[in-house]
């Protein structure tokens, strides 16, 4: 037992203190000695660290190239998708948005030329890349039928 009325493993172990050097002891750190050294790395860990270096610098320059591409300004497009003539001869077409862009539209007017009055619609939230339906009555004796996009405001 110590003055301080502790017991220690030091004093018990002949005096040695903890994370001291006695004389030959090895070098603190992991160090197993100046004159030993490591192994050579194995072909699999050089090719492994090769394919990870690889990736690494594809992943960033894929990252940086997109950083620096300015947004495709590709104008939505509206086609027709289906015509049906209903039973009192009215035609009902089927038009489709499609959105090629890098940017969304909050809106975007379909027009369907049928004969007049020509309708047409407001789509809202088409997403970049995304696409959206509309459903349209054209009157009698309307044929082949066309669908565009009239205005659009980009998010």
């Amino acid at each position: 037992m110590s003055e301080g009325g502790t017991d220690s493993d030091d004093e018990q172990s002949g005096g040695e203190q903890s994370g001291g050097k006695q004389d030959g002891d090895e070098q603190s750190g992991g160090e197993q000695g100046g004159d030993e050294q490591r192994p050579a790395p194995s072909t699999a860990e050089k090719v492994l660290t090769g394919v990870s270096v690889l990736v690494t610098v594809l992943v960033f320059g894929y990252v940086a190239w997109h950083a620096v591409q300015p947004p495709s300004h590709v104008p939505p497009e509206a086609h027709v998708v289906e015509t049906e003539t209903l039973s009192n001869g009215s035609v009902l077409v089927r038009a489709k948005l499609v959105n090629r862009g890098d940017t969304g539209l909050i809106s975007a007017t379909v027009e369907v030329g049928c004969d007049q009055p020509q309708p047409s619609t407001s789509l809202s939230y088409v997403p970049a890349g995304g696409r959206s339906e509309a459903t349209f009555v054209c009157p009698q004796g309307t044929t082949r039928p066309n669908a565009t996009v009239t205005t659009w405001v980009p998010a």
